[in-house]
């Protein structure tokens, strides 16, 4: 009976120790994960593509001509 006991505690510390290392390892790919997102907004060139997009090829309504050159223009802009 006490061994079982002491193994079922010895199991429970176990689980313990793992869900307290699973909530650290979740914290650590929360930060790491909002790092880039913070990058990508102040360092990266989303508006800059958007606003492009937006300018050069307006009127973008699914299956136009406008919307055909939409795609033309990211792919162009990509393969740069």
């Amino acid at each position: 009976m006490r061994l079982g006991l002491f193994i079922g505690g010895l199991l429970s510390v176990s689980l313990t120790l793992s869900a307290q290392e699973k909530a650290s390892i979740i914290e650590e790919d929360a930060f790491f994960i909002r790092s880039i997102y913070d990058r990508a907004l102040s360092q990266g060139a989303a508006y800059q593509w958007l606003r492009d997009l937006t300018q050069k090829a307006p009127g973008r309504l699914s299956g136009s001509a406008q919307a055909a050159a939409a795609v033309e223009f990211t792919r162009q802009m990509l393969d740069t």
